[in-house]
């Protein structure tokens, strides 16, 4: 016996909603599964049926989504500025807003620069980055080295070449950046407990909370970048909401200069380029 799609499609539907799980969770699992596009889905509504091998299959899945594990989990892929990354629980799920960042990035990165992506993980930044500076010469650090062989993997598939280190925040080449870019952990303690299970059962806890305040690693990045900075080398940081004006103090009471201070499409603050003055 066949499934019409357009029916099973609605009595998945309908489960999510109970569940509490985003319907474009439940479109990009069909057309993972389905092998394509969302125009195609809806086009393929009208007369799609599936088999019940098909459906069988499907259900692990569902099944899985329906527990609150994130569709990109479920997959082991997830989208970043275009490119297809693999991810695993051992790295974050890259977020529109780390988009955003890159693009700040790449305003204030030179064809030939040397550039750090600090705390890569999936290795996202750092591999579009290069991908959109090909002359560039693009490193990246992680502590973890689950996260830096994701990284890896990812800069095979997409046969993108980078230097990796495993390290806490920088590695110790002596050599100077004329870019770094960082999204590190930056949530507190107490913002952490409420976050939404969905984040808290199954991204990387050590990749998201940072300390009490969510301020430790940015604290330790203002402290160490500037012996990994070339002069006039420029830092990008993505941040939490509610950290800007206590990082601006910070940092200015350090040396640092503010080049820009910016938001993400929500209008929260999320974005600082630091540049340090090494003539003090």
């Amino acid at each position: 016996m066949d499934y019409s799609l357009k029916d099973y499609y609605r009595s998945c539907r309908v489960r999510i909603w109970e569940a509490g799980i985003p319907e474009s969770a439940l479109r990009l699992l069909f057309c993972e599964k389905l092998d394509c596009g969302m125009a195609e889905l809806a086009l393929l509504m009208r007369d799609k049926q599936l088999s019940r091998d098909w459906v069988r299959a499907f259900e692990e899945l569902f099944k899985r989504l329906i527990q609150g594990e994130p569709v990109q989990y479920i997959l082991g892929r997830a989208w970043f500025w275009g490119l297809k990354l693999k991810v695993s629980p051992d790295v974050l799920i890259p977020r529109p807003e780390t988009e955003q960042l890159l693009e700040l990035a790449l305003r204030y990165c030179d064809d030939d620069d040397r550039v750090l992506d600090c705390c890569t993980g999936s290795g996202a930044i750092a591999l579009a980055l290069k991908i959109q500076r090909p002359d560039a010469e693009v490193h990246a650090s992680d502590i973890s080295a689950a996260a830096l062989q994701i990284a890896r993997e990812n800069a095979s598939d997409l046969q993108v070449e980078l230097t990796f280190h495993q390290c806490d925040l920088f590695p110790d080449n002596g050599l100077g950046y004329d870019l770094i870019v960082s999204n590190p952990p930056y949530v507190s303690q107490a913002e952490y407990e409420d976050l939404e299970a969905v984040v808290k059962d199954n991204e990387p806890a050590s990749a998201l909370i940072s300390g009490e305040e969510g301020l430790d690693h940015i604290r330790r990045i203002l402290e160490l970048a500037p012996s990994h900075l070339a002069d006039e080398g420029i830092l990008c940081l993505e941040h939490g909401e509610k950290q800007q004006q206590q990082i601006i103090r910070e940092a200015v009471a350090k040396g640092w200069e503010v080049e820009f201070a910016g938001q993400d499409l929500a209008q929260k603050d999320r974005f600082l380029v630091l540049k340090y003055n090494h003539h003090q």
